[in-house]
């Protein structure tokens, strides 16, 4: 049985993000784990549906913890020019002229 675990570090640019891999990456290491990290905004991995791929896991993870009646509304800022993406995995857009644009969606358990 494949025991994989999956963890995700988001933040703002500049916030420790690889910083904060790198430490989780180690411990484990530490304790005998494999680990793989993969910064989605490298090159090399641009364009392999990482970043979907990650973003569907956490939806289906999201739902599968609501409680009867409740509602997640995720929010998230796109970089100028890629709110199609976005707008493809179910997010409205909200326009923000010089930052990208706001973009939001509601998942529900229904």
């Amino acid at each position: 049985m494949n025991n994989t675990k999956l963890i995700i570090v988001e933040g703002l640019p500049g916030s420790g993000k690889r910083t904060t891999a790198n430490l989780i990456s180690e411990q484990l290491c530490k304790k005998g784990k494999k680990v793989v990290c993969v910064d989605e905004g490298m090159p090399d991995y641009q364009g392999k549906m990482i970043g979907t791929m990650l973003y569907y896991f956490a939806e289906k993870y999201i739902q599968s913890t609501l409680k009867d009646g409740w509602k997640v509304a995720i929010n998230l800022r796109a970089s100028a020019g890629k709110e199609e993406f976005y707008r493809d995995l179910g997010f409205c857009i909200c326009p923000y002229e010089s930052m990208g644009s706001g973009m939001e969606k509601m998942i529900t358990n229904d």
